[in-house]
C-alpha cells in the first residue's frame, strides 16, 4: 500500500469536498468520482485476481530419472475482467534443458492464459518442485497491492528398473529341479555329477582345467547342491565416500540394482527377504504388482546414513535364524574381512556380493575391486557396477564392468 499516494488522495479529497460545499455542486461532483475512483480500481483489480488459476502439464506421469520430459506451467484469467499489472514468480529446484523459469509481468484480456513450455531433465530420482511459487497484483494507480502463495505439489521422480534375463544359478538353487549347479561354495556339500562345456558369461571357478588341457575346449564340473529355500537381500545404505565425484549417481545406482534384483527374484516366484538398514519401508513388500510399485515409490525417498555396517548385520540376522539354507545378495560399496568373516565362518555360505562403484571416482573404483579380489577371490560371486547405464548387463554376467565375477 502506497501511504504517501494515499495521503496525497485524503488531501485532494478533502480538498473537493470542502470546495463543493462552498462553491457550487459541480465542484462537489468532482469530490463524489474522486470518492468512487480508488473503489472502483480496486474491485477492478480484486475480481480478475481471484478468478487466477494456475495449473501444469506434464509428458510422462511417471518419469524415471535421465528421462527428458515437457512441461507446461499455465497462468489462466477466468473472469470476464481484465488481469493488467499480474507479476508472477516461478520456484524450481531443478535443471530446465530449454526454456527458463524468470519472473513474468502479464497483462492478461478476459478468459485468456498465458502459458510457459519447458524441456526438463531429471538427472535424479526424488521429489522436485516446479511450478508458480506465487502471484502478485496491483491496481494502475497503487493503492492497494495483493498477493498469493501457490502451493506446487512435488513431482516425483523414479529410480530405473531394469529388466534382467537371469541372474547366476538363483532360480534353480531356490526352486529346485535338479539343483545342479557348476558353482561350489564353502558349505555345499554335494556330489560329482558331470562335466559339461562352458557357456559364456557362466563362472570359470569349476572349469577343469585337465579337461582343457587335453580337449582345448573349457568344460565345468557340476555339483548336487543343497537346495536353498530362499534369498535375502541386502541394501547397503551407508553413503558414498566423501570424496566421491558424485555421491547422488551411487545412491541411484545403488537402488535401481537393488529394486531390478527384487523385480526379477519376485517374477520368478523366488521368496524373498529384503534388508535396508535405515530404511524399514524398503524392507516390507506386499504380494502382487502393486506391491512392487509400492515399493519402487518408496525407494523414491530411500535414505543413505551411516549404520553398523554390512557384517554386523549379517551377523545380527544369523542370530535370529534368518540365514538358514539362504543365498545372501548384498549391494554394497564397502569391501572389509567383516564380510569375509561371515563366510569363513559359516555365517553365509553362498554370497553374491555387487560391488556398486557407480558416481565413486576412478581411483576408489580401482582400489574397490582390488580390494575384494584378495579379499574374497573364488569365495563369493563379485558383480562389479561401475556405471548405472550398464546394471542389467552386469547382473546378468554378459558385459560391461563384469570383469571382477569369477
Amino acid at each position: 500500500m502506497n501511504v504517501r499516494l494515499i495521503g496525497v488522495y485524503i488531501f485532494s479529497l478533502s480538498l473537493s469536498f470542502l470546495a463543493g460545499i462552498y462553491f457550487g455542486p459541480y465542484l462537489f461532483f468532482i469530490f463524489v468520482l474522486l470518492l468512487l475512483f480508488p473503489i472502483v480500481l480496486v474491485a477492478s483489480t480484486l475480481i480478475p485476481f481471484t478468478s487466477i488459476d494456475v495449473n501444469q502439464k506434464w509428458s510422462a506421469s511417471k518419469p524415471v530419472r535421465g528421462e527428458q520430459v515437457s512441461a507446461r506451467l499455465f497462468v489462466v484469467n477466468r473472469s470476464v475482467l481484465p488481469m493488467p499489472g499480474l507479476h508472477v514468480e516461478f520456484e524450481t529446484d531443478m535443471r530446465e534443458k530449454s526454456g527458463e523459469l524468470v519472473p513474468l509481468d502479464l497483462n492478461l484480456r478476459p478468459r485468456t492464459s498465458h502459458n510457459v513450455a519447458l524441456t526438463l531433465l531429471f538427472p535424479h530420482r526424488g521429489a522436485y518442485k516446479l511450478g508458480v511459487e506465487s502471484i502478485t497484483a496491483a491496481d494502475p494507480a497503487g493503492f492497494v497491492r495483493v498477493s498469493r502463495t501457490i502451493e506446487t505439489r512435488p513431482y516425483l521422480v523414479y529410480p530405473r528398473v531394469h529388466q534382467l534375463r537371469h541372474f547366476s544359478t538363483v532360480v534353480t538353487d531356490v526352486l529346485g529341479g535338479s539343483a545342479i549347479s557348476a558353482d561350489r561354495h564353502a558349505g555345499d556339500l554335494g556330489n560329482f555329477v558331470q562335466l559339461r562345456e562352458y557357456r559364456d558369461g557362466e563362472s570359470i571357478r569349476q572349469i577343469s582345467w585337465r579337461k582343457y588341457a587335453s580337449t582345448g575346449k573349457p568344460f565345468l564340473r557340476e555339483y548336487e547342491r543343497e537346495q536353498k529355500n530362499g534369498v535375502i537381500l541386502y541394501l547397503d545404505t551407508a553413503p558414498a565416500p566423501q570424496e566421491s565425484p558424485d555421491p547422488a549417481e551411487h545412491e541411484d545406482a545403488a537402488v535401481e540394482v537393488f529394486l531390478s534384483l527384487v523385480r526379477y527374484l519376485t517374477e520368478h516366484r523366488v521368496p524373498l527377504f529384503l534388508r535396508a538398514p535405515g530404511n524399514p519401508e524398503l524392507e516390507r513388500m506386499e504380494s502382487g504388482p502393486e506391491g512392487f510399485d509400492k515399493l519402487v515409490r518408496s525407494s523414491i525417498f530411500a535414505r543413505f546414513l551411516p549404520h553398523a555396517g554390512l557384517d554386523a548385520l549379517i551377523e545380527q540376522d544369523q542370530r535370529k535364524g534368518l540365514l538358514s539354507k539362504k543365498i545372501v545378495v548384498a549391494v554394497t560399496h564397502t569391501v572389509d574381512m567383516g564380510v569375509r568373516n561371515t563366510l569363513e565362518n559359516g555365517t553365509v555360505s553362498d554370497l553374491k556380493l555387487v560391488l556398486n562403484c557407480a558416481g565413486l571416482s576412478t581411483e576408489r573404483q580401482r582400489s574397490i575391486k582390488r580390494e575384494a579380489t584378495g579379499l574374497f577371490g573364488e569365495r563369493a560371486d563379485l558383480y562389479v557396477v561401475d556405471n548405472a547405464d550398464y546394471i542389467a548387463s552386469v547382473l546378468e554376467g554378459s558385459g560391461h564392468g563384469v570383469a571382477l565375477k569369477s
